[in-house]
């Protein structure tokens, strides 16, 4: 089928709904999978007020898994939300809003958060000779990001703390928090993998 998409910047990241499939990292699961490569990110993103439910009409494929999710571009490159390229989704992180993460990713230092997307509507229509021609509608909230993370040498988890947005009727983010949450997460890092590997602060440094 040949698709007209509307909004090429959800058809990079988020448009993979229609398809039924989904982009991002893995999630960590064991300290067993990690690579000598890898490092395990863990922070949290909070929406304020958070999602209802009712606010996302994601009508299309298996869109429904995007419910509550965002994804987060973290990579050692720096991306503009406003114009993403098509490698933009290799670099995104699948994760639960108002949760902690566990997210493997390659040692890079610095790493860049350019921000992240919320999937607040996704519907298609059709038209054409037997429907051949499908055109997707999304509808997004954009989360700011300009953010770079110094990881330190040999560590292998680091935290990189809760990014509090605050939003308002119109979905316009007003207002962006860091939240240093370091003791509890350290914790719950080592509960469910052990104290094999120390979780590592990051403190975020504003990015150009």
């Amino acid at each position: 089928k040949m698709k007209h998409v509307r909004g090429v910047l959800l058809c990079l990241l988020l448009g993979l709904a229609a398809a039924g499939c989904v982009s991002g990292k893995p999630h960590l699961e064991s300290l067993n999978e990690l690579q000598s490569g890898d490092i395990v990110l863990v922070g949290r993103i909070e929406l304020v007020p958070p999602l209802n439910p009712k606010e996302q009409q994601l009508d299309t494929a298996t869109s429904g898994r995007f419910r509550g999710m965002a994804h987060a571009l973290v990579s050692d490159r720096r991306f503009d939300l406003d114009d993403l390229p098509i490698s933009a989704g290799s670099h995104a992180l699948f994760i639960e809003l108002g949760k902690d993460y566990y997210i493997r990713q390659p040692r890079q230092s610095p790493l860049y958060y350019s921000g992240s997307l919320i999937l607040l509507r996704s519907s298609a229509s059709y038209s054409g000779y037997m429907n051949r021609n499908v055109t997707i509608d999304h509808g997004q909230i954009k989360l700011p990001g300009k953010l770079k993370y110094v990881i330190p040498p040999g560590a292998r988890a680091v935290y990189l703390g809760t990014l509090r947005y605050h939003r308002n009727d119109y979905n316009a983010i007003t207002r962006t928090e860091y939240i240093d949450d370091y003791a509890r997460a350290s914790r719950e890092f080592a509960r469910r993998f052990g104290g094999r590997v120390v979780l590592q602060k990051v403190s975020p440094q504003r990015a150009p």
